[in-house]
């Protein structure tokens, strides 16, 4: 497979130069008065030091002004390490993008097909809408779209591959049956395409608010990544996005091959990965918002989150340690276990001579002293949710073997449970208490149930394992 080159035809597209001028800058971003010349942004974050001409560019990219004449080089730099972000600019003409949604789903489940189908033709104007049946009973009859039956259940990844066949527009658009979404937004994430190293794109994916879930669901759907935009790659705030609804150019979709077929889950992950090893990248873009009907009970919640943990394995053996659970330099691992386990004698000095290492480096940023204590305490501190992260969701089977005899373990394994719930129930206020808090324990369980099944019978055990670096610690 070669590298993606974009190539995109620029029929119905505004000229790079016209369409990608507006920015926002990351959540990330860091400049000080004290150094124009530099910022550190990005995720991971790093710094760039730029001519005077460039601090006239992060000067207007902070304010929203004009770029300047020439900007280009270093919005090229800042976009390739995700400092800045493209916002959507003029919606793509209807004609270039055909929609292609996988089905198979029930009488009730088509009735919400249809909902769909018939809000993505309503107007005038509209892009052809491919509907792949992959056996649902009965077979499906939907008005205003093309349905493509398959002669049986072969899955999500291969009914998207058929409806991809079917394409002849420049732009695809991958959308789930049970996703909301009109027309006009899809065709506004495929402007952000214009740019030649973005070939994928994906909206937020909140949850709808109903059922007896929908309250957990709206907080901590897995789908929903969160109102901040982001360049999608392995080692990035975010890492992935889901196919729930993904627009993409056709081209690149179909020189990586389509979706892996063997993938009964994580296809999406598996696909938008290859893509960023192809250099057709992908970007996250939350001002166009999609919602996804949630899981109707508490066993379908859990099966959901099992099938996804045994994904992992099946990735981990395509894509090596990038599906590690924790991945960082080993002194950070330390301080983060030793505070977890409440093992002061190590906790404190580690954590005061890896904190201050982060300081002295940084202080070649030129930041100031009180910026740098920022940044460095930042840094620990998500090494510490990280840990506690990957506790509960991928090493919880083994720490809790380990907490009937060890008082360390039980003291980690609550306060990686613990906190997240705190911290939530403060954060989302929810009305059914008691059931929320049992829906967030049970998320984490069924998800590292399925990673360690996986694991166990994949053989496959870089899922499990984390990825530790014995290197100089560096932020980020």
């Amino acid at each position: 497979m070669g590298r993606w080159t974009g190539g995109l035809s620029r029929r119905g597209v505004p000229a790079l130069a016209a369409a990608m001028t507006t920015f926002a800058i990351d959540a990330e971003w860091l400049r000080s008065a004290t150094v124009p010349r530099g910022v550190l942004a990005g995720s991971p974050p790093v710094w760039f030091t730029v001519t005077e001409a460039g601090a006239a560019v992060l000067d207007a990219l902070e304010t929203g002004a004009p770029l300047p004449h020439g900007h280009e080089q270093l919005t090229d730099r800042l976009l390739a390490r995700g400092a800045i972000h493209p916002v959507p600019g003029a919606p793509v003409d209807v004609a270039l993008l055909t929609i292609v949604i996988p089905a198979r789903v029930d009488a009730e489940g088509a009735t919400t097909l249809a909902a769909l189908v018939a809000r993505l033709v309503s107007d005038p104007e509209s892009p052809r809408v491919i509907v792949v049946d992959d056996s649902s009973d009965p077979p499906l009859r939907i008005p205003g779209a093309e349905v493509v039956p398959h002669d049986g259940p072969h899955g999500p990844g291969p009914a998207r591959n058929t409806g991809l066949a079917r394409v002849t527009t420049q732009f695809v658009a991958f959308v789930d049956a049970d996703a909301t979404i009109d027309a006009a937004a899809l065709c506004r994430l495929a402007s952000l395409i214009d740019h030649e190293h973005t070939a994928l794109v994906a909206p937020r994916v909140a949850s709808a608010r109903t059922g007896r879930n929908g309250e957990y669901e709206t907080a901590l759907s897995p789908l929903d990544l969160g109102p901040v935009r982001a360049m999608v790659r392995p080692t990035a705030r975010i890492s992935y996005v889901p196919a729930a609804v993904l627009v993409a150019s056709t081209r690149a979709v179909r020189d990586l091959g389509g979706f892996d077929g063997d993938l009964r889950w994580g296809e999406d992950v598996d696909l938008v990965w290859r893509a960023i090893e192809a250099g057709a990248g992908c970007r996250y873009e939350p001002g166009v918002r999609a919602e996804h009907a949630p899981r109707a009970t508490v066993g379908a919640l859990c099966a959901q989150r099992f099938r996804y943990g045994t994904s992992a394995a099946p990735l981990a053996r395509r894509h090596g340690t990038t599906l590690a659970p924790w991945r960082g330099s080993l002194p950070v691992l330390l301080i983060a276990v030793s505070w977890l386990t409440m093992w002061w004698q190590i906790a404190i000095p580690l954590t005061a001579v890896v904190w201050a290492w982060f300081v002295i480096g940084l202080g070649r940023t030129g930041l100031a002293f009180g910026a740098r204590i920022r940044v460095a305490s930042r840094a620990l501190t998500r090494s510490a949710g990280q840990t506690a992260y990957a506790i509960r969701r991928a090493w919880w089977p083994v720490l809790g073997l380990a907490a009937v005899v060890s008082v360390r373990a039980s003291i980690a394994l609550a306060l990686s449970f613990g906190v997240p719930i705190v911290t939530g129930l403060a954060r989302n206020r929810p009305r059914r208490i008691p059931r929320w808090i049992a829906l967030r324990i049970l998320d984490d369980l069924a998800y590292g149930a399925g990673l360690w099944w996986g694991a166990i019978v994949g053989r496959e055990a870089r899922c499990l394992v984390p990825a530790v670096s014995v290197g100089p610690v560096r932020v980020g």
